[in-house]
C-alpha cells in the first residue's frame, strides 16, 4: 500500500509518517517547508520506504505527480496559525481552501481510494487540564 502525506514535515505529519513507515507502508510526502521542518523527517529518511517532495499543495502538477499509485491520502497540510490567518486571510484561504480542493480533485483524478483530512488543534481550543481527557469540552479559537 502506498500513502501520500501532505504537510509531512509538520509535527503531526512527520509522526504519522513514522508510524506508517513502521508498519512497512510506502510513504510519499509533500511539504513546502513554510512551517514544517525537514529535520522532522530524519527518522524515516533511510527507511527505503519514504520519498519526499518539496512542493506546494497549490501546485496541481506536483500533487498529481506525488499521487502516482497512491491508495490513501492523509491531508495534513494547512496554514494553521490563528494570528497569521487574521493578518492574511486571503493567504489563509489560498492554502486551506484552494489547497485542500486541489488535493481532493487530484486524488479523484489519480484514483486514490481514500482521503483522510486532518484538522487543526485550534478546533479544540485551550485545554484547561493536562493531560487532556477525551471528554474535555471543546472551545474552538478558529
Amino acid at each position: 500500500m502506498k500513502i501520500l502525506v501532505t504537510g509531512i514535515a509538520g509535527f503531526i505529519g512527520s509522526h504519522l509518517a513514522e508510524r506508517l513507515v513502521g508498519q512497512d507502508l510506502e510513504v510519499v510526502g509533500i511539504d513546502n517547508l513554510s512551517s514544517g521542518v525537514a529535520e522532522n523527517l530524519s527518522p524515516i529518511q533511510t527507511s527505503g520506504r519514504f520519498s519526499f517532495i518539496k512542493g506546494d499543495i497549490l501546485d496541481r502538477e506536483t500533487v498529481l505527480g506525488a499521487l502516482h499509485d497512491v491508495d490513501t491520502v492523509f491531508h495534513m497540510a494547512a496554514q494553521s496559525s490563528v494570528p497569521r490567518s487574521t493578518e492574511d486571510p486571503l493567504g489563509d484561504f489560498e492554502v486551506n481552501v484552494r489547497g485542500t480542493l486541489n488535493v481532493l480533485e487530484c486524488a479523484v483524478k489519480a484514483g486514490a481510494e481514500k482521503v483522510i483530512f486532518g484538522s487543526s488543534s485550534t478546533v479544540y481550543g485551550e485545554a484547561s487540564a493536562l493531560p487532556t481527557p477525551e471528554n474535555h469540552p471543546f472551545s474552538p479559537i478558529s
